[in-house]
Order: structure tokens, then sequence, then C-alpha cells
């Protein structure tokens, strides 16, 4: 049996609207049947899920196939930002587009890079400028950050009031 690492025993995780919940994750790990229902349980999740608005059933298994061969090559993370949270995925559009820009500056076209390390650069160029893209896509989409509370007088200009 392979030995797990646990990196961090504590984990918070999100329950979207009902909040958070801290898992300690060490405590899990102790029974090996509450370990193998999480893993399988998640590994069925993770491969449902990457073809769920697909309607053809090989295109499914093939979807699947995709992301098991990714797992399989360590590949853990993969961008989230096709979620439903639009300003994770107008980041990573400013990210794409401030590369293929750098590429072009540098008379490099992009159909000369590998789909796999372009969004690799992609990724890296995300995470570099982080919090400028975040503050650039927030105004974008006119989304106030979190703890900003919207008052009347904001709610009347949107009615145009």
């Amino acid at each position: 049996m392979t030995k797990i690492e646990i990196n961090d025993a504590t984990q918070v995780i999100s329950l979207g609207k009902g909040g958070e919940i801290s898992v300690d994750v060490a405590k899990l790990c102790e029974s090996a049947a509450v370990v193998n229902y999480i893993f399988t349980y998640g590994l069925k999740q993770m491969l449902n899920d990457v073809h769920a608005s697909e309607k053809d059933a090989d295109a499914k298994k093939g979807l699947s196939q995709k992301k098991l061969d990714s797992l399989y090559r360590g590949e853990v993370a993969q961008s989230r930002a096709s979620s439903g949270d639009p300003v994770a995925r107008e980041m990573k559009a400013m990210a794409e587009a401030d590369v293929k820009a750098k590429l072009k500056t540098l008379g490099r076209k992009v159909s000369e890079i590998k789909k796999d390390v372009l969004a690799s650069v992609i990724e890296k160029q995300l995470e570099a400028n982080k919090e400028a893209y975040r503050k650039a896509a927030e105004a974008k989409l006119a989304i106030k950050p979190k703890g900003v509370e919207v008052g009347e007088e904001d709610v009347l200009k949107l009615l145009d009031l």
C-alpha cells in the first residue's frame, strides 16, 4: 500500500453558501476504510465532472480517460477557471491575452508553442500577477470585493433611479 503524506493535517473546506468546515485530515486517514471510501468517491466524482455537459457516450469516456491519464502523469491541479466563477474566468483570459501579446512582440506564433506548455505558462503568469488580475477582473465585471456592502445608493444607480 502507498503511504499517504499529509502536508497539512487540517484543511478548511468551503461549503459554498453553507460557509466553511475545518477537517482533521490526519484523523480521517486513521481508518483505511474511510480513506478508501473518500478516494473512490472523489475519483468517481472527478471523472464524472470532466464530462458533465457532454451528451455523446464515447466522448464522455474519452474525456474521463484523458483526465485519468493526466492523473497517471502526476498532474493533479488543472485550472478551475472554467467553473462558475466569472472573476476566475476573466483573470485567466487576461493572463492568456498577456502571454499571447508577449509572444507576439517576441515574433513568436502561439501555434508554435505546445498546448500543455502554453497552458503552464499562462498559469504561471496568472499566479505571478494574481492580485492585479483579480482587481482588473473585478473592475471589468463591476464586482465588489467581499466585505463591501451594497447600499441603497448603489442599487438606485444600478436601476438608473
